[in-house]
Order: structure tokens, then sequence, then C-alpha cells
């Protein structure tokens, strides 16, 4: 006798939701407190099409006044300067998976909840998967990083050109390097691409957010100018939760580390293990929901076997001015392999 199997997946196979999950998956995500600050976050949010159709999510930048604007007794008429906009898009992606046990006997063999394991696994699963995709887009074609070159001298270019001038232990990450990036941002480089726009902190002070990789962020611990930093520095004065699980503090740049960064094995002549680590300011990224995380679950028709599966629509894309990055600059370094060990 042949037998019939099933799927979750199947569109007459029973199906719950479950309540809070969304909640959940948002609260895990690393992104996340990069989010819900409005303009003055590195991520803007556009849920435009919540609960509406379509796939693609049109929005527009505005370039930051740089003119000279009057003085004295001087008239406006004539002398205004133009309001630059520059639109971009999200396209909508889907991510999702499922698991599902082989019946009730494994179920009863387990000292543990399956189902509750494939609820946590799921979540925390599509909060990486959703991770990878910002950081995918961060670090997707920079145009501008910032790099120590052989010679032992700060320089930049574009992200091929780091990935080329990166050299083993000479290129290790600096305080200095983050500051000379920082510095280079505020201005643009002198109006080369737009000036990025640093973050309020809840004292009302102006921050940008330098994200490293792991391994690079134990290099700037073992940086003397850091570690002398550190050893002088008060007590941290703000509540935002940017500070969070951060390193420290230097000028006006918080540093934190994250294993999402990743890393690269091809810098230098080819051989050269590092990182494309980020300097973060406004809207360096666009973020969009067209379906919060929600969790289904199934059973076959004898509600033997049961399954679980998880899925998201949303958009997610680096944000760009002219084809110039709005709300990011690359801080390319070389890393110690403190995972190979």
């Amino acid at each position: 006798m042949a037998l019939t199997g099933i799927a979750t997946g199947d569109d007459y196979c029973a199906k719950v939701w479950h309540i809070g999950l969304e909640r959940e998956v948002i609260r895990d995500l690393y992104f996340n407190k990069f989010m819900g600050g409005g303009k003055d976050s590195p991520v803007l949010m556009l849920n435009d099409l919540m609960g509406k159709a379509g796939d693609v999510i049109h929005y527009q930048l505005l370039k930051a006044l740089t003119g000279n604007g009057i003085s004295g007794n001087d008239t406006f008429e004539g002398k205004e300067e133009e309001m630059l906009y520059y639109d971009d898009t999200i396209t909508l992606q889907m991510k999702g998976n499922a698991v599902a046990d082989d019946g009730p006997l494994s179920n009863q063999r387990a000292t543990f909840s399956i189902s509750a394991d494939a609820a946590n696994s799921l979540k925390t699963w599509l909060a990486e998967k959703i991770d990878d995709a910002c950081f995918t887009a961060l670090q997707t074609s920079l145009t501008k990083c910032f790099y120590i070159d052989s010679g032992g001298a700060i320089t930049a270019g574009t992200q091929a050109t780091a990935l080329a001038g990166v050299r083993a232990t000479t290129s290790h990450i600096t305080p200095q390097l983050a500051r000379y990036a920082g510095a280079w941002a505020k201005t643009g480089g002198a109006g080369g691409q737009p000036r990025l726009q640093r973050m309020k902190s809840d004292g009302g002070k102006k921050r940008f957010v330098a994200v490293m990789y792991t391994d690079v962020a134990e290099d700037m611990r073992s940086n003397a100018e850091w570690v002398q930093s550190m050893r002088d520095a008060g007590p941290r004065g703000d509540a935002n939760k940017l500070f969070t699980d951060s390193l420290g503090m230097l000028s006006d740049i918080v540093f934190v580390d994250n294993e999402g960064v990743g890393y690269f094995t091809n810098g230098g002549a080819g051989a050269v293990r590092g990182s494309h680590n980020l300097l973060l300011g406004r809207a360096a990224l666009a973020f969009g929901w067209a379906k919060k995380p929600s969790i289904t679950e199934g059973s076959s028709k004898y509600k033997l076997k049961h399954g679980k599966a998880i899925h998201a629509l949303f958009g997610v894309t680096k944000c760009a001015f002219n084809s110039k990055d709005y709300g990011v600059v690359g801080l390319t370094s070389d890393a110690t392999n403190i995972g190979g060990l």
C-alpha cells in the first residue's frame, strides 16, 4: 500500500499562526538597535508596503546644503541655494525556512521540546539572514575606503584599491584611521560625495558608529593609543542604545563589533586576511518591511507529523546619492586570524 506524504508547505496542511514571533525576531536583529530613530538613525525605515501590493519602494535622499548663505545687510533674492534630491529604490525579497519532526515516537523519545526548539531555531535563523542582508548591502561596492598602506601611511580609495592595498600586520586598524575617515566624512571629501551626517545621542551630541569585525576589534583593543584612551576615559554619559555592548568611544565615534561584518582572504597580493569595517552615519541603509516575520505550524492529515515554517518579506539597500554612498565609509584593515586558532 502506498502512503501519501503531506508537506509542511502544502496548501491543505493545517496551519496556525504563532503570535509574538515577529517581535522576537526583530528584537534579535543586530540592526534593530540602528532602527526606529527616524532620519537620525543609521537605518532609514520605510514601511510603505506594509499591507499593500507592490514590490518596490521609491524614496528620496536630500543632499546637505553647502552654500555660504548671506551676512550683513545682504538680501536673499538671487542667492537661494538649490535643494538637491536623488531618487533611490528598495526591491523586496523573501526569506524563509522550515523544519519538521518525523512523528510522535521521536517526540516521545526526546527529553526536550522539539516544537519549542524549532520555533527558537527558526527565529534565530531568520534574524541572522536579515542581518546578513544588511551587512552585504552596506559592504557591496563601497565608494570610499580608508586603509593603511604598506608604508604605514593612511590613504583612501575605492573598495578595490583598499583591498589590494592592505598588508598583513601593517594594515591593522587604528584609532587614527577611524578619525581620518570621520574627518573626511564630515566634508564628504571636500564635496566629492555627500557629507555623512552624524547621529544624535540621547545627550544631544553627534556621533558616528564604527562597526568592526570581531577579530579586527581585538586588534583595536591591542593598539597602544586605544589602551591609553580607554584608561583615561571617564564614564559614558549617554544612555543611547548605540552604546549597548560598545567597545568604547574616541572623539565622536562609538566603536562596536559584530561577526556579521565578515572578512576577506584575498587582500594585498591575494592572501591577506582582513575586513571592510564600516563607519556609519545617518541613513547609511534603507530598510522596509512588507510582511514582518511570521511562523506557521502545520501537520499531516492524520496529525502525526508536525512542522514549522517562518518567512518575512522585506527590502534593504545601501543609500546612495548620485551613485555615491550617502551614509557609510569603509575602514579596510587586515585582521589577525583569531578564528583560525
